[in-house]
């Protein structure tokens, strides 16, 4: 039995597959090539792991913080 799956349809199911499992879909536009990072989600990420932080950080810089949700 030969199965003919697609390059595309192939690169879709594994797209479906990691936002299913909680990745975020993000676009090369997002990317801050002079830092080299995705600004809005190392922001997302130090909110969420690092509250207590985070908010010394928001108290500090206010809407300069970066992060604007």
């Amino acid at each position: 039995m030969t199965i003919s799956i697609k390059e595309k349809e192939f690169e879709n199911h594994i797209e479906e597959t990691l936002l299913k499992s909680g990745y975020k879909k993000r676009f090369s536009s997002n990317f801050d090539k002079e830092l080299a990072l995705d600004r809005e989600l190392v922001l997302e990420f130090i909110k969420n792991s690092q509250s207590n932080s985070w908010k010394k950080i928001q108290e500090m810089y206010g809407s300069d913080s970066g992060y604007h949700n």
